[in-house]
């Protein structure tokens, strides 16, 4: 098993970066394999809305995200860490879930069927707010669902996380729980379970008839990632 922490803290040793990285701690101790991903070491640009990724599968932008979605691809497992900006995720973030794109929306293939914690530090308030946003892409997934193993938000009023000893002990608790989840397969079935069954009903086979009737063209990448998952 492979869990990824995504960081996307500006600062290497901030506490965002502390938070996720006791994470994995936690899940290192179920034995997983942990690998660290701090987005501010590589060169990603801002999605251009070309909607390019439909029709050939990866983005023409010439950076490093083509080869950061594909370690995610391969994760059974994500972290998601973002530090809380004016009550959001910070810009960093939002970028690279921005670049995860339509493509993701249509297919769900870098988060459909992975466990998944979001988690967030902030000066004040708002921590745990982002840190559920940070699960939003999961719990809208259309074409296959995902799974929220957790959220943590903590707020450090001016000090740091390592000062809260009990924002680190969950910290380690939810690394730890993503793993069982992980490994048990946990099927969470009351996880948004209203929006699972709008998803089923109209959404899905929406995006799916889509798909189909643009499969020579616009969506072609699309239409040929839902076949290999046995969707079309």
């Amino acid at each position: 098993m492979n869990i990824i922490g995504i960081i996307s803290s500006p600062r290497k040793n901030g506490n965002t970066a502390a938070l996720v990285r006791e994470a994995m701690k936690g899940a290192a101790a179920e034995g997983v394999t942990t690998q660290e991903i701090f987005l501010t070491d590589y060169n990603i640009h801002f999605c251009t809305g070309c909607s390019a990724c439909l029709s050939a599968g990866i983005c023409p932008l010439q950076d490093d995200f083509e080869q950061l979605k594909q370690r995610l691809y391969k994760a059974d497992g994500v972290i998601l860490g973002s530090p809380t900006y004016a009550a959001s995720p910070n810009a960093i973030m939002k970028n690279f879930i921005e670049r995860m794109g339509m493509f993701e929306r249509f297919t769900s293939a870098g988060f459909g069927g992975k466990y998944v914690v979001g988690m967030s530090t902030a000066g004040s308030m708002g921590a745990k707010k982002v840190a559920n946003d940070l699960t939003e892409l999961v719990k809208g997934s259309v074409i296959r669902r995902g799974y929220v193993s957790g959220t943590l938000g903590v707020s450090v009023k001016g000090g740091t996380v390592n000062d809260i000893p009990n924002a680190l002990t969950q910290a380690h608790a939810l690394g730890k729980r993503l793993a069982q989840d992980i490994r048990s397969k946990k099927s969470y079935a009351w996880q948004n379970l209203f929006g699972r069954m709008m998803n089923r009903m109209f959404i899905k086979p929406t995006f799916v008839n889509i798909a189909k009737t643009q499969k020579d063209g616009r969506l072609r990448a699309v239409y040929q990632t839902l076949q290999q998952q046995g969707v079309c």
